[in-house]
């Protein structure tokens, strides 16, 4: 008789709710047309570099990856305390705060640094700022579904 789990069938669980959520978001953004593409065509001085999203994506994970296990490993060392194999919740909620607001902080920098012309084409014109923020937020929706049952099911084969 093959014996279960209980921690194993939860992270079934996990991934299968994931891959639900994944398909009634994304069925949804389907119908209303989210994933289809614009029907203008850009004009060359409007199309991005291919690096751009890229690097975006690089300096996006650089305060959640390196920095803040850094500052977490160095605070352990200066007051003499062992690495734990877990931190507690309170202060795993607090670093996972402060790597948000880094990682939203160099992207935001990043973006400052852009040039005009560029920080146009990723924006769009100002009066369209509303339709922008709602096209991110609907793509949002979209996606976290989507990269959450990825994440799920990674942690359920490494595990």
């Amino acid at each position: 008789m093959v014996t279960v789990d209980p921690s194993e069938i939860q992270q079934l669980k996990g991934i299968a709710l994931s891959l639900v959520i994944a398909l009634i978001a994304n069925s949804f953004f389907y119908i209303f047309g989210l994933f289809t593409f614009p029907k203008q065509k850009l004009d060359k001085e409007e199309r991005l570099s291919f690096f751009l999203p890229i690097k975006a994506l690089i300096i996006f994970l650089i305060g959640p990856l390196i920095i803040i296990p850094s500052i977490t490993s160095l605070w352990f060392m200066l007051n003499g305390w062992d690495n734990p194999e877990t931190l507690p919740v309170y202060t795993e909620t607090w670093l996972h705060i402060i790597g948000i607001w880094l990682a939203f902080t160099l992207f935001m920098a990043f973006l400052f640094l852009l040039e005009p012309s560029t920080r146009k084409t990723v924006f769009g014109d100002s009066n369209q700022l509303f339709s922008n923020i709602f096209l991110g937020l609907a793509t949002w929706l979209a996606a976290y579904p989507a990269v959450l049952l990825v994440g799920n099911s990674f942690a359920y084969g490494i595990y």
